[in-house]
């Protein structure tokens, strides 16, 4: 305790301080804001950690293993592998999306056949049979998986051509980012086509869009369950412009996050492609946003590119399966081809 002797006017005042007792209100104050500080960098610590978590690819690793589908346990005899080796000299690979199946390009196969490629449509590991034979396969793996296919014809045929919906596109851009054509011109493809495919599934950072919320934390989901049963498929469609799609109908949230991370560092390195690409989408996707399409367009370096941006307006699908909707495979298709053959041999 302490005085100050003041003058109010022409009186003197003397106040009596109690330090102490502010000392201690001062103490108690400190200790309050010291606790929510303490509380809240815990709290920012676990937020940043669940976020690496899901997130990081440095955090997340997984074998480029993989189990190839069982034929005997085809759920559908139109889900098999097309095989098409007729001695021409140029050929086509065509890639399904995930959970789908080979029956996605059964029409441009024999389009293709009758246009004398050669044609490829091989089923991913995994898909075609039964969901539980996806949970233990990886965006690695089906990468590898096609990456040994493509080695294994690329050299017998002097031109050869990528075609892939959805993941599919996804695994044929990561083929020319791995192929390029200046450090590897004989196994460079000679062009690819990418339809509705993702390099990212959100992208609130540079475009503010989140098309999936829950792909934020599906690996934390799959701790808990290899699958989300039901008809969530990602993939399916209806309306009666829509052929059928054949495929599983569920959700299988390890898979998810696979794709998620093989897309980020799928993405980091799009400027590796240099063949030329021709892309499509449909502004109305609800499935992968149409703007991956232009990351695509404005981080590939291929001088040669053409881009199909389709309206659809209000139609009752998801506005996805391109190469299925009667509104847009034929163009798609006759597109698609004729940017082939123009191709500089």
């Amino acid at each position: 305790m302490f005085y100050i002797w003041t003058f109010r006017g022409k009186n003197l005042i003397i106040c009596e301080i109690k330090l102490g007792v502010y000392v201690k209100d001062n103490e108690r104050g400190q200790s309050v804001i010291g606790h929510a500080l303490f509380w809240f960098l815990i709290a920012a610590a676990l937020i940043s950690g669940l976020v690496a978590y899901n997130e990081a690819p440095f955090l997340y690793w997984e074998s480029n293993n993989y189990r190839e589908s069982d034929m005997t346990k085809l759920m559908d005899e139109r889900a098999a592998p097309i095989w098409s080796i007729q001695g021409n000299k140029k050929a086509v690979l065509f890639i399904h999306g995930f959970a789908g199946s080979p029956a996605t390009f059964r029409d441009y196969a024999a389009l293709a056949i009758d246009e004398d490629y050669d044609v490829f449509v091989p089923l991913l590991p995994g898909m075609g049979t039964v969901p539980a034979d996806m949970y233990d396969q990886s965006f690695s793996g089906w990468y590898r998986y096609i990456q040994e296919i493509y080695l294994k014809y690329r050299k017998n045929y002097k031109e050869f051509y990528i075609v892939g919906m959805s993941m599919g596109g996804s695994l044929a851009l990561k083929l020319a980012e791995n192929f390029e054509a200046a450090k590897t011109p004989l196994l460079a493809p000679t062009g690819i086509a990418v339809i509705s495919t993702p390099v990212f599934i959100n992208n609130i950072f540079e475009y503010g869009i989140i098309v999936h919320p829950a792909a934020y934390v599906c690996r934390i989901i799959s701790l808990f369950t290899n699958e989300i049963d039901g008809d969530y498929s990602i993939y399916g469609e209806g309306g009666a412009d829509v052929r059928e799609w054949l495929g599983y109908n569920g959700v299988f949230p390890r898979q998810i996050q696979s794709i998620k991370i093989g897309l980020k560092r799928l993405k980091d390195d799009l400027a590796k492609i240099a063949v030329p690409v021709y892309m499509a989408h449909a502004v109305g996707d609800k499935v992968v946003h149409y703007l991956n399409m232009d990351y695509i367009d404005k981080h590939i370096s291929s001088k040669l590119k053409q881009v199909r941006v389709f309206d659809l307006g209000g139609a009752p699908h998801k506005q996805h399966l391109l190469v299925l909707l009667d509104d847009t495979r034929e163009i798609i298709y006759s597109e698609m081809m004729e940017f082939f053959r123009n191709i500089p041999k």
